[in-house]
């Protein structure tokens, strides 16, 4: 499916909606807004330029390699009562672009439904009455990349998205586009607007929730064993297509850490965010296997609350020599 034709048909979407009941999401962007990796749960929610495959559902942006990686991913928020998963496969040579194609479900199991935990007469709660139901969301992404020279690359997602709670149905798209920037060998910068040019979700064919505009900045720094990264990301509240406030820049948090490269198959993460408060993992490779795993400890209000994630990787190109290795 070419770039063009996705960009006219979710524009024809959006304004096919326009007549219905708009709200706002606030801060909180759905898909985009968790650390959907392993590696962003080391960092802290943190964009790096260490990109490894599954930073694609976050950062267009990838490096391109002659790797033909595919991947999966476990993430387990809230101290297990949230899950993701995200399957990956390889990159696509098309003309002008590289593209590649992903699938993420996210789920919220064993919600207890209290509607009907009093009835008309009752005076005291009947937790009889208590039945469970879940969330689901299911996401497609399509992502397109390009190396504009050695210094520069460029990409932008496609991620059309599916939700499934109760008897309320939704389904939208979400759009984000990122640069990446080399300014020397050791410095450098990824600029990434999440929801541009515009990302929506309509629910039972009525009400149209606007996702809110993100901008992350992300500036990495790398020096022999040891490399130091930090974001300054910023998200609009209050969107309204009914008043002069569009964008209202009061939401902005941080994530900063550091990566130590033990060696050539070991590298170990640790950070600090204002979401996140800590964040820490580590990543073995070996032969064309990416093993990463991360944790995040994050407080809210009086809870706290951990969140981890396992992610592999593995590059097709080295089929042969596994095969080597497991039968000499």
């Amino acid at each position: 499916m070419k770039l063009q034709f996705l960009i006219k048909i979710s524009f024809l979407i959006f304004i096919s909606t326009g007549f219905s009941n708009v709200i706002s999401t606030g801060t909180q962007a759905n898909i985009i807004s968790l650390p959907l990796t392993a590696q962003e749960l080391a960092s802290a929610g943190a964009i790096t330029s260490e990109l490894n495959s599954f930073s694609l559902f976050k950062n267009p942006v990838k490096l391109q390699t002659n790797q033909r990686q595919i991947g999966y991913n476990f993430n387990s928020f809230y101290t297990g009562e949230f899950h993701s998963s995200i399957i990956l496969l390889p990159q696509i040579p098309e003309n002008f672009w590289i593209k590649q194609i992903g699938f993420i479900y996210l789920s919220i199991p064993n919600i207890p439904d209290t509607g009907l935990l009093f009835s008309e007469n009752d005076e005291v709660p009947n937790y009889n009455s208590i039945s469970n139901f879940s969330f689901n969301q299911y996401g497609i992404l399509l992502n397109y990349n390009k190396k504009y020279n050695d210094r520069i690359n460029y990409g932008i997602n496609f991620i059309p998205h599916f939700y499934n709670l109760y008897s309320d149905k939704a389904v939208g798209i979400i759009f984000n586009i990122a640069t990446f920037l080399k300014f020397n060998p050791n410095l450098n910068y990824t600029f990434l607007i999440n929801s541009f040019p515009g990302s929506f979700t309509v629910w039972n064919e009525k009400q149209i929730e606007l996702l809110p505009l993100e901008l992350k900045n992300c500036l990495t720094y790398e020096i022999r064993k040891i490399s130091i990264f930090s974001n300054i990301n910023y998200t609009s509240e209050n969107v309204s297509i009914f008043n002069s406030k569009f964008w209202n820049y009061n939401g902005l948090d941080y994530s900063l850490g550091i990566n130590f490269k033990l060696n050539s198959n070991i590298k170990f993460t640790i950070s600090n965010g204002s979401k996140l408060n800590f964040g820490g993992g580590f990543l073995f490779s070996y032969n064309g296997i990416d093993i990463q795993y991360g944790v995040a400890i994050q407080n809210i209000d009086s809870f706290r609350f951990l969140h981890h994630g396992i992610d592999f990787v593995f590059d097709l190109n080295k089929i042969e020599e596994w095969q080597n290795i497991l039968q000499p």
